[in-house]
């Protein structure tokens, strides 16, 4: 079967960021530190990125993309009344909306990387837990039994080779994220993000004359200013500080925020920078231009070190973990041989 062409940010609302009369966009890459013009229908795009691995019968599930591909079409009419008409919002279907903005959000390769990141630590607390339930001998000796009683067990593990197993669980061994099951849940995450999207005043910001907003492979924006000039990027809707901007075209941007006031502005030049600021923060790769621009390159090659970098906290989540009480000692000795099987294979 053929691949097919996946854009992780849809085509249609790439083209909005062309210049008048042109076919191409400014693309600066984190990776290489370059600068390319190339077409929307190049750009963001992922072979098969949400479609299944081939099943028996060399056939791929396509159903998420079709379905990306129906949002895709309920959205497009409304932003494209809003880029011509940026005044239009009041009369905006703001459901039909907020549920594009929150599957653009979670179908980014960012916002994969960080269910990714959180299911891997998901896992390494579970080893860390295994690692002390090692330090049980009377424990130990009884979930040995129980293993080697288990049907079809062709491991033919001594009880030392066990223990050895058990003390040091991630020697030798190699674990992955499956990177199709990371889209699948950060996808199911839309409907909660699209709650959350609908409960924010809704604002529209013009672009002063002479100035121009961007956007990147991560196009919506979730910045949480904190205490102490600190500030979560991806997160915290549910804070009384957040604000969510999504550029619609390099006059217009979508803010969203818990202040009631001021649904349509005029934008000056520190508010543009600043959301051009956190749009190339908030990139996982591409940024992306009508223009080529020093300024928009010297600031992508100042935060082109967030490319590839952490993007939730590991040792946050085991905590939490911990916090919730999540205990494997009863569930060990019914799932380790399915443990002992992805140590085996992978």
């Amino acid at each position: 079967m053929a691949t097919i062409r996946c854009h992780t940010v849809p085509q249609f609302y790439l083209n909005y960021f062309l210049q008048s009369g042109s076919n191409l966009l400014w693309v600066y890459d984190k990776k290489y530190f370059d600068i390319r013009p190339q077409s929307p229908v190049n750009t963001t795009v992922i072979g098969d990125y949400y479609l299944s691995e081939p099943d028996d019968r060399g056939e791929k599930d396509q159903r998420a993309e079709k379905f990306l591909s129906v949002i895709e079409g309920w959205a497009k009419p409304i932003l494209d009344r809003l880029v011509n008409r940026p005044n239009s919002l009041v009369g905006a279907n703001k459901d039909v909306l907020a549920m594009f903005i929150a599957f653009t959000h979670c179908r980014s390769p960012r916002s994969v990387q960080a269910i990714k990141e959180i299911s891997e630590a998901g896992v390494d607390y579970a080893l860390d837990q295994v690692k002390e339930i090692a330090l049980d001998s009377i424990e130990m000796r009884k979930l040995y039994e129980r293993f080697s009683q288990k049907e079809n067990n062709e491991s033919n593990l001594s009880y030392d080779e066990f223990i050895q197993v058990m003390k040091d669980p991630k020697n030798g061994v190699y674990t992955e994220v499956n990177e199709k099951y990371a889209i699948g849940e950060s996808l199911l995450l839309a409907e909660v993000v699209h709650r959350r999207i609908k409960d924010l005043y809704w604002h529209i910001r013009i672009a002063s004359k002479g100035h121009f907003f961007i956007t990147s492979d991560a196009p919506v924006t979730i910045f949480t200013p904190l205490p102490n000039n600190k500030a979560i990027f991806g997160g915290g809707l549910e804070l009384p500080t957040v604000q969510l901007t999504f550029p619609l075209s390099p006059r217009v941007c979508l803010h969203m925020d818990k202040n009631p006031l001021g649904q349509t502005e005029r934008a000056d030049v520190n508010y543009v920078n600043e959301i051009n600021r956190r749009s190339i923060y908030m990139a996982e790769r591409f940024v992306i231009s009508p223009f080529r621009s020093n300024r928009i390159k010297n600031m992508v090659e100042k935060y082109s070190a967030t490319y590839k970098t952490p993007k939730i906290d590991a040792e946050e989540i085991k905590n939490m973990l911990r916090k919730e009480g999540l205990d494997l000692r009863d569930k060990l000795s019914e799932g380790f041989k399915e443990k002992l099987d992805l140590r085996e294979h992978d």
